[in-house]
This record gives structure tokens, C-alpha cells and sequence, in this order.
């Protein structure tokens, strides 16, 4: 009787995995494309996952474009951080 209800959890995740991927992939292309638009170069692979999420919160929320990009360049960090911004670190 346990057996049932345990199949039918891995059952659900096994079929469940290729849509997750698919989700994630639509997502990295989505961020991708609007990082772009707002003209920051990022490969998204190299992004965690928090930062994707994080950066499609921001990237498709009601801010000033100006905004969206200072926010995109604190959540990826490194030259694109606000002290890259500050001290113009290429």
C-alpha cells in the first residue's frame, strides 16, 4: 500500500523534469533577450539561478529603463556592480 503513493511521486517528477528544463531555458532566453535590449553584455550560463529569477523580476516589472539597468548591473555584480558603474571598472 505505501508503494502506490511513492511510485506515483517519482512518477510525477520524472515527467516533470523536461518541463522544468524547458521553463529554465525560456527563462535564460527571456533574460537574455532583455539584458540585450537594455545593452548589457552577460552570458546568462554563467548566472545562478537566483540571479536569473532575480533578474526577470526586475526586467519585466513597471520601472524606468534607466532603472531596470541599474538594478540588472547590481544583481549580476562584477564590472556591472555600482562600483563598476562608479569608478567606470572595465
Amino acid at each position: 500500500m505505501r508503494f502506490l503513493p511513492t511510485a506515483a511521486i517519482v512518477a510525477a517528477l520524472v515527467t516533470a523534469a523536461p518541463a522544468l528544463a524547458a521553463t529554465s531555458s525560456q527563462l535564460k532566453s527571456g533574460v537574455e533577450r532583455n539584458l540585450q535590449r537594455l545593452s548589457i553584455d552577460v552570458d546568462v550560463d554563467t548566472l545562478s539561478t537566483g540571479q536569473i529569477a532575480a533578474l526577470h523580476t526586475i526586467l519585466t516589472g513597471k520601472r524606468t529603463q534607466s532603472d531596470k539597468r541599474g538594478l540588472a548591473k547590481s544583481v549580476i555584480g562584477g564590472t556591472h556592480s555600482l562600483r563598476g558603474i562608479l569608478f567606470d571598472n572595465r
